[in-house]
């Protein structure tokens, strides 16, 4: 069970609350400006990173029926864009990649969405049964995966391991969206507040099926924030931002 959690700031003028005691760490981060080949950078949204600093994102473009994906290997290189063979018009996202590289994600052909993945070489789809629509957003080295479906209009967060689904669920919440899970199985994501919407709140979920929520950082000067946390890694990092006067990126460390 998790015992404690470390605060690391990334990006200056955060204002850290006073039951944090003692001044910020701040770490400085390298910078890498890139996108797809051939495209403008205002179209290139990374992505999900594995352990190898393999990247998966998405791109738009005019010519290839909206958003695809592609993978950016630690070398610098992209693969070719990764456009789930479907339906004409039909936009695929990449959401998760492992050490092996395969890849997770989902694919929209019209009037439905499926979970997808991909292995540098098969498309395979996935579909939790009985579902209507399936998004997948990750998975770890061992193959387990996480994401949520819809039956109707009910949304239900879940993670998969050695194939058994278990639903990831938070008291009193109807918006569950599971963003990352590590190799320790711990899982990152978010959570819709149900009495404000408007707001989003962190939650962090153990191997041992362990809920720690909200897990937010809010300071004083933006009491009703939200923040995001969007993955976790094998080091217990989780990466996010918040809307501390304005969206600031956030690097959370695990301790046991």
């Amino acid at each position: 069970m998790l015992r404690a959690l470390r605060f690391v700031l990334f990006l200056s003028g955060l204002t850290i609350a006073a039951a944090f005691a003692g001044p910020p760490t701040f770490q400085l981060v390298s910078i890498y400006d890139y996108h797809y080949p051939g495209y403008p950078s205002s179209t290139t949204f990374g992505g999900a990173i594995a352990n190898n600093g393999n990247v998966v994102g998405v791109f738009t473009s005019p010519h290839l029926s909206g958003t695809q994906s592609f993978e950016r290997f630690a070398n610098g290189r992209f693969s070719a864009p990764i456009i789930f063979p479907a339906a004409p018009g039909t936009v695929t996202f990449a959401e998760g990649i492992n050490s092996a590289g395969l890849i997770c994600g989902y694919f929209s052909p019209p009037n439905e969405i499926h979970g997808f993945f991909y292995d540098g070489q098969t498309y395979t789809q996935y579909d939790v049964p009985g579902a209507d629509d399936t998004f997948l957003f990750g998975l770890n080295d061992a193959g387990d995966f996480i994401g949520y479906y819809y039956t109707g209009n009910t949304q239900t967060a879940f993670v998969s391991v050695a194939g058994t689904i278990t639903p990831i669920e938070i008291p009193g919440v109807s918006i569950v969206s599971p963003s990352a899970i590590n190799n320790f199985g711990q899982i990152i994501g978010v959570y819709l507040d149900p009495v404000n919407p408007a707001l989003t709140h962190g939650f962090l979920r153990d191997a041992d099926g362990t809920l720690i929520y909200p897990l937010d950082y809010l300071s004083y000067d933006s009491p009703g924030g939200y923040t995001v946390f969007h993955g976790i890694n094998n080091q217990r990092r989780i990466s996010g931002w918040t809307d501390d006067s304005g969206d600031q990126g956030l690097l959370v460390q695990l301790t046991r």
